[in-house]
């Protein structure tokens, strides 16, 4: 399997959800469906609303109301927010070790896409795998979202970190094209395979 080779590489830049962390999005999905009333509007991932949310223009309750709104349903926060985290399975294995290895040679940072009510899951979960990283940033901090070019620019600016001595770990192709047009490097992950991202890892240590 082919990894980017880069000259001078210096910083790495992960991904959460499908790099260190295990997501299933169809078990929201499904979640949410048994919550849906008759008149529920179908809501693709790409949803403005999930977008809105990903990048803090909705707070939490203001993006409950509207997913209630879509989901014709009366259900409660409680049932609204296990519905919605669903999707999240925790650390995947030994990723740990691999992020520790790579902080010792690199500089580490984490960009993810994510939003405040799945942070309250996935924060305590990962804080010794977060531990070993310069800085954490996330899309409902910046006001923007991955695969947006200006997220990228923004964050290796902040770190004073160069664009071609960067390489970018996601499982979104997308996301991945969205680096590379500032001049990162990227790999994508495939989340199916477990020694995808260990072999692009060994190929950097």
């Amino acid at each position: 399997m082919d990894f980017p080779q880069i000259e001078g590489l210096r910083n790495i830049v992960l991904d959460l959800g499908g790099v260190l962390y295990a997501i299933d999005v169809d078990l929201t999905a499904k979640a949410l469906a048994k919550l849906a009333g008759p008149n529920a509007q179908p809501l693709s991932p790409e949803a403005q609303v999930f977008h809105d949310f990903e990048m803090g223009k909705l707070g939490d309750a203001a993006f409950r109301d509207q997913l209630r709104a879509a989901l014709d349903s009366e259900c409660d926060d409680i049932a609204l927010d296990a519905a919605w985290n669903a999707l999240l399975l925790g650390p995947i294995p030994n990723r740990l070790e691999y992020v520790r290895r790579l902080s010792e040679k690199y500089r580490v940072i984490l960009l993810s896409n994510t939003n405040t009510i799945h942070e309250k899951v996935w924060r305590p979960e990962c804080e010794s795998m977060f531990a070993l990283m310069e800085k954490l940033w996330f899309s409902f901090d910046l006001d923007m979202r991955k695969p947006n070019p200006e997220i990228y620019a923004h964050v290796l600016d902040a770190m004073e970190m160069r664009p071609e001595e960067s390489l970018f770990f996601d499982d979104s192709l997308a996301n991945i094209e969205g680096a590379k047009s500032i001049g990162m490097e990227g790999v994508c992950i495939n989340p199916s395979d477990s020694t995808h991202f260990e072999n692009a890892c060994l190929n950097l240590l």
